[in-house]
Parts: C-alpha cells; structure tokens; sequence
C-alpha cells in the first residue's frame, strides 16, 4: 500500500498587491534517507497515530550550517516542521521543547484538527468558531483540506537578535543586550557601559568542600554545588572590574559554559549567590580550607533558582546579580579596576542532589566564567521602553481581530509597582530597528495605547524570579488598528512598544525585566492573537502573503464521468481519462478553497495516481466550469458537459511541460501541466469568494485510469 500517493490539486497563488512572488513558492525541505509519513494512515477505528516533535533548541540551533549565515538551524528546523504539519492529517500531534533534560511539553498529543483552545484551554478570549478549523502550526501557510473560516489563532515570534531590545532617555536603542528592560533604572542615562570581564587565572576559580573546608583549586571543571556525595562552594574571583565606584548598575549577571553531564542535571536545582564584601581583600584563592566560606559576604544575596539545564557547550546564564554588585560598588573601600568576588552556594532549602558542571579555567581557560555588567554612571535615573518587531505577521487586511496578546518571560523578580502601557507601530509595515543615539523607539508613530498596570487584567503585578510566564491586557485594539490601514498586507512586519504610562511619573515608575532573543531565542516576547475569517472589517481587502493550497474531492459525488451519451456516474472506482466504452467527459471538483478573489495564480495543477498501466498516445484538455461556486456533480444527465466552461483551457499531450507519458507502474503519480489560466479565470469572477468550490472539466482522446474517490479516497 502506498502511504503518500495522493490525487490532489495544487494551487500556488500570490495576491496581485504583493510586488513579488517568491514568497508564494513551495517550500522546499531538505531530507537525507529518513521518510516521514503523515496524513494518509488508515484509522483502526477511531485510533489515529500519536506523533510528538522533540524540538531542539538549546543554543547551539542558533549556529548557521554554512550554505547561509543568515539562516541558523532553528530557522531550518522551524520550516521543516512547517512543511509537514501543513500536510499532516488524520494524527495525533505534540510539540516539545528539547531545551533542558526532561522539559516542556509546548503543545500536547491531540487531533491536529482539534480547536488549540479546546485542547490547551486558558483562552477564554479566543472563542473558538462552532466548526473550528485547526491551527496548531505556529505560523503556517493555509492548511491543504479545510478552509480557512471561522476564528483563526495565530502565533508571531521574535526571529532575529536586532528585533528586540530597549531605549533609554537619552534615545539610545540597545539590540545586543540578555534582558529586556521597562520602567525605572537608576542612573543618569546619560552613559550606558558594558563591563565583561573573564576568569584569566587558575587560582581565580576554586571549590570548597562544605563539610571539611577542603579546597580544590585545580579542577578541570567545577561543579554546580554537588560532587558525588560531598556539597560545596563555589568561588568566583574577576580581577580588574572596570566599574566606576557609586556606579549604578543595570544588569549583571555571570555566564558559564557547561563541560559535561555527569548525573543529577535532570534534579532541580536551587542556587544563592553572595558577593565577597568590598571590606574583604578579595585576592586570589589558596589552599586554606574554607578560603572561600570564611570570606566576609555582602548582606544581598541573589537567588538562583531552577537552574537551567543547558546541553554540553551551551551558555548556562545566571539570575540577575545586579544587587549583589550594586552593593560592593557603594561601599567606601571600592575603588575601579578591583577585583570582585563571587561565593555560589546550594540554597539552604534545596535538600536535593542537583548539578550542573561547567568549565573551570584550568579545563578550559577561554570558557572560564564570564562576569558581564552593565551599568549607568550618576546618580538620576533613566526610563526604559521595550521595542519588539515580528516579521511576516500572518494576517490578511481588514481581518476582524478578536483577541491579542504579548506573553513575555520574566529575567529576574521585580516588585515593584509599575504602571505601564503598550503601544503599537502605526504604520503599514514595521521598519527594522536601527541601534545607538537613535531614539528610534521613541520618535516612531504610534496606535492608540493599551494600559498594562496593576489593576488591569491581567495586572501587572510582582514578578517573583526568573522564568515566569506574564501576559499583557488584551491588544486586539492596537493590532486592529495596524491591519485597517490602507497599506497593510498579511505577511507585513508589526512592532509594539512597552513604556510607562506618562501619567504615572514620577510615582509607579517600577521595573520590569524579561529575556531577550539574544538570551534564548525561545524564550523572547511572543505575540498571539486570533482573527475571524467570516466576517472581515468594512473596506478590507484581503491582501495577505502569498499562499500554497493544496486539495483534494472530499465526497463520492466530487469526482464522476460522463459517458458520449450523457449519462452520469458517481461511484466509479476510477477514472478512465477519457476512453472507456466510449469517449469520456470528466468532472473533478475541489470543495472550499482558501482562495481570494482576484488573487494572481503563480500555478495550479493536478497530479493523479495510476490506477492502471497505460501507454496509448493520449491528448487531455482541461478548463474550468465558469461558476463562483461549483456545485457537486450529480446523476442527472449532461451534469458535467453541460456546466459552463472557461474560455482558458491547458493541453496535456506528448508535447506539453511536463509531458504525457506512459504510464508504466500503478501507484505511480503523474502530474498536469499549469492550469493557472484556468483557475484565474475562475477566482477572477465577481461570484467567487474565500472558501468557494472548483470544478474542472476534462476532454479529449486516449487513455489513461486514475485513482477516483470512491476506489481509493487516500488516493484521490
């Protein structure tokens, strides 16, 4: 049995606004020997497949392949994934994220034609239409069967390093930075430094074993609080900080390399992190038990809780430490260029056994710890925005939007109470970003605003550590706002903006900091939203990306043949193309295509399975019946010849691309040449709309048998 032939009609179309056509154009996926088969299993029963994609994306999918350095490995492995869950059908299918051993399930098992909010629930705006069309694809093309009506859920996401970041007050836009900062820094603002300092020395990383104050300054790697059966702490020693004393600081944090798994990565884990008091003297390890624990600590303490769990090779970030650092730059005895101190430990609650091992300067010297700071020198403060850009926003003009939302994951706890408020780019298509003294974010056009404080819903409230889901008030105001514009066209960029809410200076001036693209790609901004495809705003014209539709007969009574007497039958087994006992006249119709009207077809064909071997010359003639909606075929007489037909017809013989040739092998799959002319002629009537039928007639003289929907529906 052949799991993949598939008679089927393949439209490739782009609407006539759009300048190119490449965006229309097939994708194209990569493959070595490993086949894949979706969307043509026979069900036992009511029993489909169960099929769940692990998704790697640690941090090494962000490297190129080297045929393109623009495109990383999580581009290519997001449009494979693409590619086959727009074909798949008649299967169970789940996301997971392989990002840290054991974790997270992104989308559970289910129907793929299952409504995302009936099966994820937790949507209660997103009203799912009363015949839902699935969408579990996160940016997809329209799917090959069921067409595009009802709410429609999608899903934008940062894709590149320069499509995020923050401004400050003085204007200057950073794109490089790990968190994503809105609100209230202190700070002058009026200079902004970035301090990255590396571990340069053996005796700068050492461990201690807590039970007998032993000391280890020689490891080839240090482990992450837990050695076999002895616990200890870790001491972290940067010389020459370049940080000004008083010095405000924005951000810190410190970043390992992780060198191996050596057991207990998959325990969670709970780390505290103190600095060593600038009253200290802060030198070099030795061998002295307990050099590390006996050194004075400051009284802040960062904590680092649900460490990550990153593969071998990949960066292993720490919470944020810029409280810890803040500490030891205010004190009287801390001058610039000194060395800072830093003492991991396990959280006296965690009672586990978890470990990360990472790369110790003795193992490694250029993966040794990293200590990044940023800071701001004075003593006035500096008010941040958020500016997020989502490339090729999958909506058509005019679309009715019915929910929206921006989800971001927190970077560390922020409490404090902060009111602000999202704003979208007022214009047909988001420019990128430009970075430096641009005041790029703030001097751009803006939507009507959405406020996000503590009384809105959801609230902005306290955001208690790192790694916490938060979601804005609902924006479908402001994404309304951009699709209404005359300009806009589905697959167009959007940028939003998150800054306080003017009126709440100087109170309310909170911080709130989330990850960045350039911290982990998957865990940057994302937006979501929903639109209802059967009722679009007045004046919307559907302008939307160009698109790839494929479908096939959905019923016994969509594919059928007419004898030269004009009797009618339905239920054939197969197709004689076109000579039977007598010459044939040939009726296939494809039931509700995802189609605009007046869209500009790039192609469209029709690819049979062999039913039988023939070789006999043969010449087809192919048009289309001249309706704004096709009717099923029925047993009436002349049901087929006698529908209206398009004045555009295509030729397929011996001498046509591709051509008609033998057909040698049963099961093997043949395909027509373009019939673009005939299905324009169709989508350019006044009567055609969204979702209407296709009818296409065939005629002529010889011979070749093609699977029908009644012999074989997986084939037709």
């Amino acid at each position: 049995m052949r799991t993949r032939s598939k008679t089927y009609l393949f439209f490739n179309f782009a609407l006539a606004a759009l300048v190119g056509l490449a965006a229309a154009l097939p994708v194209q996926v990569p493959a070595d020997d490993t086949d894949i088969y979706l969307g043509s299993t026979t069900k036992i029963g009511s029993i489909q497949p169960n099929v769940l994609f692990v998704l790697d994306t640690s941090g090494s999918m962000s490297n190129t392949d080297g045929t393109d350095p623009a495109v990383t490995r999580l581009d290519r492995m997001k449009e494979a994934l693409h590619a086959i869950l727009d074909l798949a059908t008649n299967i169970n299918v789940g996301l997971m994220r392989f990002h840290r051993r054991g974790g997270p399930v992104l989308y559970p098992v289910s129907d793929i034609d299952a409504d995302v909010c009936t099966v994820e629930g937790g949507c209660p705006d997103l009203v799912p239409d009363s015949d839902p069309v699935p969408d579990p694809d996160p940016d997809p093309d329209p799917d090959p069967g069921p067409v595009l009506t009802g709410n429609q859920n999608r899903t934008s996401f940062i894709s590149t390093n320069d499509d995020d970041g923050f401004e400050d007050s003085i204007g200057k836009v950073s794109l490089v930075d790990l968190r994503l900062h809105v609100g209230e820094v202190d700070g002058s603002g009026a200079t902004e430094v970035l301090v990255s300092v590396r571990i340069t020395d053996d005796d700068d990383d050492a461990e201690e074993d807590v039970s007998d104050g032993n000391m280890y300054r020689d490891s080839s790697d240090l482990e992450l609080s837990y050695d076999g059966s002895d616990d200890q702490i870790t001491g972290l020693r940067f010389a020459s900080v370049q940080v000004p004393k008083g010095a405000t600081i924005v951000t810190a944090e410190i970043v390992f390399e992780v060198d191996q798994i050596k057991g207990g990565e998959d325990v969670s884990l709970d780390l505290d992190i103190w600095g060593e008091s600038a009253a200290g003297g802060r030198g070099a390890f030795t061998n002295t038990d307990y050099d590390i624990s006996s050194r004075p600590r400051t009284s802040t303490v960062a904590n680092w809780n649900d460490v990550a769990n990153p593969n071998v090779d990949d960066d292993l970030v720490t919470s944020d430490i810029s409280a810890v650092v803040q500490e030891i730059v205010d004190h009287a005895s801390w001058s610039q260029n000194q060395a800072m101190v830093f003492m991991v430990q396990r959280d006296a609650g965690d009672t586990g056994n978890g470990n990360r091992t990472v790369e110790s300067h003795d193992g490694e010297s250029s993966a040794a710890a990293e200590l990044r700071i940023r800071y701001l020198q004075g003593g006035s403060t500096s008010i941040y925005r958020i500016g997020l850009r989502y490339q090729g926003v999958d909506v058509p003009h005019g679309s009715t939007i019915t929910y929206a939302e921006l989800d971001f994951v927190s970077g560390n706890a922020n409490s404090e109470v902060t009111k602000a408020r999202v704003y979208g780019e007022d214009v047909d298509d988001a420019a990128a970003f430009v970075s430096g003294n641009t005041s790029d974010f703030s001097t751009r056009a803006k939507t009507a605003p959405v406020d996000w404080n503590p009384t809105s819903t959801p609230a902005l409230a306290t955001w208690t550590g790192p790694d916490e889901n938060h979601k804005t008030p609902d924006i479908k105001a402001i994404v309304q706002a951009i699709v209404n514009r005359s300009g806009w066209c589905g697959g167009n960029d959007m940028a939003f903006f998150v800054e306080v809410d003017s009126s709440a200076i100087p109170a309310s001036l909170g911080k709130r900091s989330a990850y960045s693209y350039n911290q982990d790609s998957t865990l940057a901004p994302v937006l979501r939203f929903s639109f209802d495809a059967d009722n679009p705003q007045p004046g919307a014209t559907g302008c939307g990306v160009g698109s790839t539709v494929i479908a096939t007969p959905q019923s016994s009574s969509d594919d059928a043949e007419e004898s030269a007497g004009g009797s009618v039958s339905t239920g054939s087994s197969d197709l004689e193309l076109v000579q039977e006992s007598s010459t044939q006249t040939i009726g296939i119709r494809f039931p509700d295509l995802g189609i605009p009207k007046g869209a500009t077809i790039v192609s469209a064909d029709i690819t049979f399975t062999a039913d039988e071997t023939d070789s006999g010359a043969t010449s087809l003639t192919f048009r289309g019946e001249l309706t704004g909606d096709a009717a099923t075929f029925t047993s009436s007489s002349n049901d087929i010849s006698g529908r209206s037909k398009t004045t555009a017809s295509v030729v397929w013989d011996a001498a046509s691309t591709p051509a008609m040739v033998a057909w040698n092998n049963t099961g093997d799959q043949f395909t027509t040449p373009s019939l673009a002319s005939v299905v324009q002629e169709i989508v350019n009537q006044s009567a055609w709309a969204y979702g209407n039928s296709m009818a296409i007639i065939i005629t002529g003289t010889g011979k070749r048998v093609a699977e029908s929907q009644d012999g074989s529906a997986l084939d037709a």
